[in-house]
């Protein structure tokens, strides 16, 4: 894994090594031909993190020797603290120092230094490994989630490790949908176990997606590990026989007053229930008069309402307990459009309840996902529906393949004071 920026800093580490030359010197001072020795002949420096330093000393002895003595290195990374001693049968203390560049090779790094006096050589061979701070998986480049369907999530665990880390490592993550847990591991240096999730949303359109873990440290250190899913749609489902998709009541907010006229605005306004992912719109067509240009087609029935409490038998009571809504007039409809079901042709079931507004003839007209309903209320030779109760009624219908599902409701009665009033919609899913 590539590590984007690393901190400089500095390890020392001193190691004094002095060779033992008494059985070989009279008075401190070598007897026999001219040489050069050091105390170290090989300097290990182990594993040293790009970026920072390791040091070693050792002494560097001359017997023999009438002029300076020389020094000269090689090797990557390798730095000695002078270049030259003028001694003759003396000792000097030579620091040696490895510094890999922060952009240095990684691993093996040899070097030598060379002692020289006139054609006396001497070398002190070098080693390190050079290493990079970073955060690394033990087995994968990529966590990559494969399929998953839109409503859906799924996890994965990784094991990652980090080396040459000091202190604390904070995990997070980009690309929408991702997380990872934990957020942060309190001792950086180890193996650690991650789990990366992906939740597609319920809407979320199919095809690839992506994103990184991104592991920091240190003073603006960062590692990153790649994380992928693909996104698929799942064949839809028709939702359980009896779940409820919509439920109005038509209980208008602030108690207006009875013949209140209400619009679009106000339906859009009531509290409904709705299934997750479902919404509501509505339409409406109040008809117009010409001899009476203040004709309201649609208004809240509060006088004569339907009374809850009293249901019983298909039938409920009328009376000041609640509000419905009245529509009069031939023409004037409301309609109510689903939209989120699963898309797919479906089948569903609306109730509703209805009264006549008075006992004289006049015709409801009604459409429920492609089913048109119509009822003439007491008309000649049909059955009597009385004034004082509402009545409920059921339409099966379908939804589209889109998920699309419309009730309307309406007055077909070319009469403005035959009005019906309509109460407690409620739409499952079920034929």
């Amino acid at each position: 894994m590539k590590t984007k920026r690393l901190l400089y800093s500095t390890i020392a580490l001193t190691i004094l090594m002095i060779s033992s030359c008494e059985d070989d010197s009279v008075n401190g001072n070598f007897e026999g031909d001219p040489a050069i020795r050091s105390g170290l002949e090989t300097i290990d420096f182990g594993e040293v993190v790009a970026g920072q330093t390791a040091s070693v000393s050792t002494y560097v002895i001359g017997t023999g020797i009438d002029d300076g003595l020389s020094l000269t290195v090689e090797g990557e990374g390798y730095h000695i603290n002078r270049d030259h001693f003028r001694i003759v049968t003396d000792t000097s203390l030579l620091e040696i120092t490895f510094a890999p560049d922060i952009d240095a090779v990684l691993g093996d790094t040899p070097g030598t230094i060379t002692l020289s006096a006139g054609k006396i050589t001497s070398t002190i061979q070098l080693s390190a490994i050079v290493r990079s701070p970073s955060v690394i998986t033990t087995s994968i480049s990529e966590v990559t989630m494969g399929d998953v369907p839109a409503g859906t999530s799924d996890s994965k665990t990784v094991t990652v490790e980090g080396q040459y880390i000091p202190g604390t490592v904070d995990v997070s993550v980009t690309g929408g949908g991702f997380s990872v847990s934990p957020s942060s591991f309190a001792v950086g240096n180890g193996t650690h176990d991650l789990i990366v999730t992906f939740e597609a949303a319920a809407s979320a359109e199919p095809g690839p997606v992506s994103g990184e873990v991104v592991f920091s440290y240190g003073a603006g250190l960062t590692s990153t590990l790649p994380v992928s899913a693909n996104i698929t749609l799942l064949p839809p489902t028709a939702l359980p026989d009896g779940t409820v998709i919509y439920q109005n009541d038509f209980e208008f907010p602030n108690a207006p007053a009875d013949d209140t006229p209400f619009t679009v605005t106000d339906l859009e306004g009531l509290s409904t229930t709705l299934y997750e992912g479902v919404s509501a719109s509505y339409a409406m067509t109040v008809a117009t008069i010409a001899d009476d240009p203040d004709f309201e087609g649609a208004y809240m029935e509060t006088s004569f309402a339907m009374c809850v409490a009293t249901i019983s038998d298909g039938e409920a009571d009328r009376g000041e307990c609640g509000i419905s809504i009245g529509l009069a007039q031939l023409g004037t409809q409301v309609t109510v459009s689903l939209s989120g079901l699963p898309k797919l042709e479906a089948d569903y079931t609306v109730t509703f309840w209805a009264r006549p507004g008075a006992t004289s003839e006049r015709e409801m007209i009604t459409s429920f996902g492609g089913t048109d309903f119509i009822l003439a209320f007491n008309s000649s030779g049909g059955a009597a529906y009385a004034r004082e109760k509402y009545y409920k009624f059921e339409i099966k219908g379908s939804s589209d393949v889109n998920g699309n599902l419309e009730f309307m409701f309406g007055n077909n009665t070319d009469n403005k004071f035959r009005g019906i009033d309509f109460d407690n919609i409620e739409i499952v899913a079920g034929g």
